[in-house]
């Protein structure tokens, strides 16, 4: 399935969320290419304390995150690509309005 992860996420108001400033220190619009790169990226988190991963698993997340960030278009993912995308959104990030945006637009390619 392809999914797109330069879509932006944005507050119930329409404002766009942003997790960082850019050069010149204005927000930048968050993406669900940002969130999920993030996730992948960091520790694996369970019952609130990091994890151990194997190292496949290690490689895994991080080349799952480097087709994400070097993507120019949608990219094509396996169901067990977009399942440890959710899985790791939903263990690093505890905010609903921005987790809950991103594990719809992954189940269902679009925003609603």
């Amino acid at each position: 399935m392809k999914r797109d992860f330069r879509i932006a996420l944005y507050t119930f108001s329409g404002a766009p969320m942003s997790l960082r400033n850019d050069a010149e220190g204005q927000p930048v619009p968050a993406t669900v290419g940002d969130i999920a790169i993030e996730a992948l990226t960091s520790p694996k988190i369970e019952n609130g304390q990091p994890q151990t991963m194997t190292g496949i698993d290690h490689v895994k997340a991080y080349s799952l995150a480097q087709r994400i960030f070097e993507a120019t278009d949608d990219v094509e993912l396996t169901v067990e690509e977009v399942m440890l995308i959710k899985t790791r959104v939903s263990e690093h990030y505890v905010q609903p309005l921005l987790v809950g945006q991103v594990l719809l637009l992954l189940e269902d390619g679009e925003r609603n």
